[in-house]
């Protein structure tokens, strides 16, 4: 399960109020109501809450474990925070490439995507740029390791999380793909 703000909301929720009934939830703390039947199965599935089925009434009562998880979960996102606020990027001046043409019709349709969105978005993680792009997160990987072997994007480590940047070859790239589209007819980034 991913921890968004709807699971956070919900882990926050049991943690102050101790027990709750579903509707509780999503009437005062605006716990999304497609969501919340998925995420009191995982709580329960994972042992950080109890729940009580009582004909239409769903009761979700918290555990020992649920606070020690919220506490584990929080610290994490600060410590994520911390360390994606204290990187840096360089600024990359685009690089030429000789065989431009080459490289342009050697590029897959993933491939420019992900340059053209990295151009946006840089520095980005890949599950961000995957959501952006709307691709899964395992197609955007795999892209990606190709395009550093080419030499067009940068793959760093911060704390644990893969940070991608364009190269300056990649940056250059990425602009004479949007200098494409614009020509085409395409819509513009």
């Amino acid at each position: 399960m991913v921890i968004d703000e709807d699971v956070l909301g919900t882990l926050r929720a049991l943690s102050k109020e101790g027990g709750a009934t579903q509707w509780f939830l999503v009437r005062k703390y605006g716990i999304s109501t497609s969501k919340i039947p998925k995420i009191i199965e995982w709580l329960e599935r994972h042992n950080l809450a109890r729940v009580i089925r009582v004909k239409k009434h769903i009761i979700v009562i918290k555990t020992k474990n649920l606070d020690d998880f919220l506490k584990k979960v929080e610290d994490t996102i600060k410590e994520l925070e911390q360390v994606l606020s204290s990187y840096k990027p360089e600024h990359i001046a685009p690089e030429p490439v000789p065989d431009i043409e080459q490289v342009l019709s050697s590029l897959s349709r993933h491939e420019g995507l992900c340059l053209v969105g990295l151009k946006l978005l840089q520095p980005t993680i890949v599950s961000d740029l995957a959501e952006f792009l709307g691709l899964y997160r395992f197609t955007v990987s795999n892209v990606l390791e190709k395009l550093r072997v080419r030499g067009l994007v940068e793959i760093h480590v911060v704390g644990g999380l893969k940070v991608v940047e364009l190269t300056g070859r990649g940056m250059y790239v990425a602009e004479k793909l949007e200098e494409l589209a614009k020509l085409l007819g395409g819509p513009s980034v």
